[in-house]
């Protein structure tokens, strides 16, 4: 579905020109339009990281909420996975770069015109069995109508 591209890619555009420090240097160190995880494999076939911390833009649970002929309705749940080295205060750090990216998306975030709404609608922390790192997922709910 070619509206949720252009829906996260704008997320993505919004993040990467407000996350940056006082000089003008991003605090993102790289980005993902749909899941992602902050790995990469060699050619020798070693695995080894991406710089952190990284953003992952993806949708979950969309439903249509109504059609007609000429434009499609849609409620879904965008999620923003902030992603990070586990260390000792990963929380924390997660925590902080959680405030930064709800300055941007806030009450009347539209995504440039692409939502008709977007409400905060949860978080929840993520840490998988073994790999170093953990994520604070951010969701909020959202609204927006896809041409037909």
């Amino acid at each position: 579905m070619e509206i949720n591209k252009q829906v996260r890619n704008q997320v993505i555009a919004d993040l990467d020109a407000a996350l940056v420090d006082g000089e003008g240097q991003p605090l993102i160190a790289a980005y993902f339009s749909g899941r992602g995880e902050p790995v990469t494999a060699s050619d020798d076939g070693e695995t080894g990281y991406l710089e952190v911390p990284a953003i992952s833009v993806y949708m979950l649970d969309g439903e249509s909420t109504g059609q007609d002929f000429d434009e499609e309705e849609w409620s879904s749940v965008l999620a923003v996975e902030i992603m990070d080295l586990a260390t000792n205060q990963l929380d924390d750090d997660l925590d902080s770069f959680s405030e930064k990216v709800r300055g941007v998306i806030d009450r009347n975030y539209g995504a440039n015109g692409l939502l008709s709404l977007c409400n905060r609608a949860g978080f929840s922390y993520v840490r998988e069995e073994g790999a170093p790192w953990g994520s604070l997922v951010l969701t909020f709910s959202i609204e927006y109508t896809e041409e037909v």
